[in-house]
């Protein structure tokens, strides 16, 4: 059999039997390469599903990041509220009485 096809032929859609195309080197060649791009689609649907899914994932994420801000937020309110307080009641005629130090 004849293994050199020319464009007529295959615009005539002759065909070799598959027995033989297994062993052929394009044939392999096409077969892979089918595979492979298969595999890639169906990666690539997959990180599409993934992608689909990362919107609610960043809400469990950023839901407790914006609970945690609020909670430091409030915490740095009360803190400022008894500096406050704390610079009121300690303010003498000589200053506050607040040694300030580097840390």
């Amino acid at each position: 059999m004849n293994r050199n096809i020319t464009p007529t032929q295959i615009e005539h859609n002759v065909v070799l039997p598959e027995s033989n195309l297994k062993s052929d080197p394009l044939w392999l060649q096409m077969s892979q390469y089918v595979e492979k791009t298969q595999k890639q689609f169906a990666e690539l649907e997959a990180s599409h599903e993934r992608m689909k899914k990362l919107p609610a994932s960043m809400d469990k994420v950023a839901k407790p990041l914006q609970k945690g801000h609020s909670q430091l937020r409030k915490a740095s309110e009360e803190t400022n509220k008894r500096l406050n307080i704390a610079l009121k009641n300690n303010t003498t005629e000589e200053g506050t009485g607040i040694v300030w130090t580097k840390i």
